[in-house]
């Protein structure tokens, strides 16, 4: 397990002994701040392939990370998803103005708050391994 901590534009992530793995700016535009992050750590006993974690930021977008070491050992936080939330009466299609305030990832949702009140369900992509028994 490991803690993180998301200030500003910036994520710090600590093993549970206080040791710091990662301090990783994740925001490129100045107004960009994070307001909320969450670990998926799996259901009960599920195997994680990856280490995941979201932050939640001001524009209306949820950032999913992945902790991958690079080929030196240093940790690094890997972008491997965006969730954006949409405002359909937008005309440029572009994301909700409300900042994303609360997240919980679970086995087969992700649900996403704003600041607005709203609460967003995004279905997750089960991935099926085939085992072969001989």
């Amino acid at each position: 397990g490991h803690i993180a901590l998301c200030h500003g534009s910036h994520v710090l992530l600590y093993t549970l002994n206080g040791h710091l793995l990662v301090e990783q700016k994740v925001s490129e535009a100045p107004d960009d701040q994070i307001l909320c992050c969450a670990f998926y750590n799996g259901a009960a006993n599920e195997w994680v392939e990856r280490e995941l974690l979201f932050t939640g930021h001001s524009h209306g977008v949820v950032n999913v990370w992945a902790l991958t070491t690079l080929s030196d050992g240093a940790w690094h936080l890997q972008l491997v998803n965006r969730l954006n939330h949409v405002d359909m009466m937008r005309e440029d299609g572009g994301n909700i103005s409300a900042g994303i305030t609360a997240l919980l990832p679970m086995a087969n949702s992700v649900y996403t708050g704003d600041e607005d009140g709203k609460v967003w369900e995004w279905g997750v992509m089960q991935r099926q391994t085939s085992v072969s028994m001989r």
